[in-house]
């Protein structure tokens, strides 16, 4: 279901909406020159270079009917160049002048296909009802999204299948991860599988193809920790069998996966220059400080941190996670990373649409 399209920049609605001037109400725009981060710059090393990502932040400030803020915020570029934006619990609906929302249901899922500026809202349903882009068969459980790849004219999209495990707003766990393809650029869908059942392991949060492989990676809860996993089949479709990389190699035997280096973001992303290979995530327990790891190989050790950026929105009830690299949006060199606002206080979110939305930086010198 296509919920919206067009040119849908956001506009003050105080103006009229005769202006087609993007309002990124995240930053004062009284200066109107290219802004830098608030001042915690003793967070992160003094070499990195960071800069608000304008566009993109102008670009998910919106107001009008159709997304208005979501978690999630994974991206594919298209082989026609548009870009695909995967994202997990969304709102969609209207945000008022000082960005309030009066209301609305969130939906576990959605799309947006950017092409430019022009942005395009895609859900599930029939036309009549609105739904989740993607559900599992489970009638209880839901999905929130993972990462993917386009293979050929064809779209692979990874989901997580997730259920409640008991009461409370924290009471859930992964199920399942599941592989759904789709036509393209149409995005019909063409089948689904069941990639994994019972995990605890969540393959598919950044996936790197490289070489003859395709890269899964994912986490592991272990107490308070998180620990490094990773997965790996054959280029081509994931539709292939999945070996698991182990102490002493790889095994298509999930239970013998073993993880490393704790202290990671439940998603985090993992990429590659040159002959080396970079992981950039979050620390546990909604830490603010985002960090680069380097390896020699895909399945690491990854040592050398080096901290990014720190998040300035964490401090009371606000939060910030997960945060990922977006490829293909800026000069290779220059990394383009969103990471996700939120708060332990559900009201927040209604009194401020920019409680619950996707921010965007970009890093440079962050190859050392």
């Amino acid at each position: 279901m296509d919920f919206t399209s067009g040119s849908f920049y956001p506009v003050k609605p105080s103006t009229g909406g005769n202006t087609t001037t993007p309002i990124d109400t995240t930053k004062d725009n009284s200066t109107g020159t290219t802004p830098t981060p608030p001042p915690e710059k003793q967070c992160w090393d003094s070499t990195v270079t960071v800069e608000l990502a304008s566009f993109y932040n102008n670009l998910f400030t919106r107001y009008g009917d159709g997304w208005t803020g979501a978690d999630g915020t994974l991206s594919i570029l298209l082989p026609d160049k548009r870009r695909l934006w995967i994202f997990g619990d969304t709102f969609l609906g209207t945000v008022s002048s000082d960005r309030s929302r009066s209301g609305g249901r969130m939906y576990n899922n959605s799309l947006m296909i950017q092409n430019g500026s022009e942005m395009k809202t895609i859900m599930g349903g029939n036309g009549t009802i609105t739904e989740a882009f993607a559900r599992p068969p489970e009638s209880d459980w839901w999905y929130w999204p993972a990462h993917g790849q386009v293979n050929k004219d064809t779209l692979e999209l990874l989901f997580f299948a997730m259920r409640k495990n008991g009461s409370g707003a924290w009471a859930f766990e992964y199920a399942a991860v599941d592989l759904i393809k789709y036509t393209l650029p149409d995005l019909k869908k063409v089948s689904w599988e069941r990639k994994i059942n019972n995990m605890k392991i969540n393959y598919g949060t950044s996936v790197l193809v490289d070489n003859d492989f395709i890269y899964l990676y994912g986490s592991e809860k272990i107490g308070l920790s998180k620990l490094f996993h990773v997965a790996r089949c054959p280029k081509g479709s994931l539709s292939q069998t999945w070996s698991y990389s182990t102490t002493t190699g790889w095994s298509d035997d999930i239970s013998q996966a073993k993880g490393s280096l704790p202290d990671l973001s439940d998603q985090y992303s993992v990429i590659k220059r040159g002959n080396i290979y970079y992981l950039i995530s979050q620390g546990n327990l909604f830490s603010k400080q985002i960090t680069r790891y380097t390896s020699s190989s895909p399945t690491g050790p990854f040592q050398k941190p080096l901290i990014l950026y720190c998040t300035p929105e964490r401090m009371e009830s606000i939060y910030t996670y997960n945060a990922f690299v977006h490829e293909g949006t800026e000069d290779p060199n220059t990394l383009l990373i969103s990471y996700n606002i939120n708060s332990f206080n559900f009201a927040d979110v209604f009194k401020n649409a920019d409680n619950y939305r996707p921010k965007f930086i970009t890093v440079k010198n962050w190859q050392q």
